[in-house]
């Protein structure tokens, strides 16, 4: 399922996006795969719910993925699968109960809410594509294609501090729970999320040429706030560029170039910065950044290109989506050994994942004539029809 900016996806939007068409299928792959040994094949229809969910409070609408999975001693589970009526529940009851005190268990990371439920959304079920959301390819049939949604914006927006507890009662009749609490970063003032510097903080803008002898190390570095129960964090880099065609000026397109910096990586593998608690991620040169276009762009000699912002994405993650993305991946890598048995489930009475993320974009829109000539007109993405500074006597060629 494709994100766009939904709050949920089963890519995550997180770096995780990029192995979740994996993992997103996998609890019910597994379940179906382990059924020769966990249960009787002879057995009585049994329901059994495999739940998937990211809240976001940055995100002004929440969806739930649910679906069943059963055993049919009279059909194959790759037939069940392509059967629409045997993957959605037909009048499943989904609320969210939210809850302003809660503990954390240290041994097991486990979450408990205490107190009175502050306020309950109730979800709707709604056919993804209708949302304009579409399903990964796959052995699962791809339409109808089923969520839960809610709306989370304004006065009903997620709060940070509080936890979540998720709450389905199946056609069944059946209970199913998971709770979590929320990634956030403390609103404290001057201090966001992430923010950006380069190497020389000499300037609002950055200078993006390569470096020289006297400036031999020129980074373009990220800054950024931990945030409370953010377990793993991905940064990705979005270029954005116009084209505009030269037999005609008017005609002008924007496009993006995604670079992913990292992914799934704690914070405990960034320096601190001068002993606090923000960490700095400084591993990208100029000419890491002259490389990579270079690599993955081509001339187009019909138009000339402009650089017009980079846009820095961090995304972090709860622990539980780490633990669950951790033992996914590591049976990604093992199952053909058939060693590997996936045991991390956070759903109490089913399957799956329920958990948080959080997303906050920095955009950098100003940047040195220096940097955009040699983008332009230098050795690495010369070539590429970048025009050069707009003060150039040349643009937008170069000499």
């Amino acid at each position: 399922m494709n994100d766009k900016d939904s709050g949920f996806s089963c890519n995550f939007g997180f770096m995780i996006y990029k192995n979740i068409a994996f993992i997103c299928s996998f609890v019910i792959v597994l379940y179906f795969s382990a059924c020769s040994t966990d249960f009787d094949v002879n057995a009585d229809w049994q329901e059994n719910t495999i739940v998937y969910g990211l809240l976001d409070q940055t995100k002004d609408v929440q969806y739930i993925r649910i679906n069943k999975a059963f055993l049919d001693k009279n059909t194959g589970a790759l037939e069940v699968a392509a059967i629409p009526d045997s993957l959605y529940f037909k009048n499943a009851l989904v609320t969210l109960e939210e809850y302003a005190n809660y503990t954390v268990n240290e041994e097991d990371g486990s979450i408990a809410v205490q107190g009175n439920v502050v306020r309950t959304y109730t979800f709707e079920k709604v056919n993804a594509a209708d949302e304009g959301l579409s399903k990964e390819a796959g052995i699962f049939a791809n339409e109808p294609f089923f969520l839960y949604k809610t709306n989370t914006a304004g006065a009903d927006s997620l709060v940070g501090t509080h936890a979540y507890k998720l709450k389905i009662i199946t056609d069944g009749g059946n209970l199913i729970e998971a709770v979590t609490p929320l990634a956030y970063v403390p609103q404290t003032p001057g201090q966001t999320f992430r923010y950006l510097i380069h190497q020389p903080k000499t300037s609002a803008s950055i200078n993006l040429t390569l470096p020289t002898g006297t400036s031999p190390d020129r980074k373009i570095a990220v800054e950024f706030n931990p945030a409370n129960n953010g377990a793993i964090y991905d940064l990705i880099l979005d270029i954005v560029y116009s084209e505009t065609l030269i037999a005609d000026p008017t005609q002008v397109k924007i496009d993006t170039l995604r670079w992913d910096l990292f992914r799934s990586r704690p914070k405990e593998e960034f320096p601190a910065i001068s002993g606090g608690t923000r960490r700095q991620y400084s591993q990208l040169t100029t000419e890491d950044f002259m490389n990579y276009i270079a690599a993955n762009m081509q001339p187009n000699e019909a138009v000339y290109r402009q650089l017009k912002a980079m846009n820095f994405t961090m995304y972090t993650a709860t622990d539980n989506v780490k633990n669950f993305q951790d033992i996914a991946l590591a049976a990604q890598s093992s199952l053909n050994g058939g060693d590997f048995k996936p045991n991390y489930t956070n759903i109490s009475n089913g399957y799956g994942l329920f958990g948080a993320r959080y997303s906050e974009t920095v955009s950098v829109t100003a940047f040195e004539a220096a940097g955009l000539d040699e983008i332009a007109c230098g050795s690495i993405t010369g070539g590429l029809n970048f025009a050069p500074s707009p003060g150039s006597i040349y643009f937008p060629y170069c000499p």
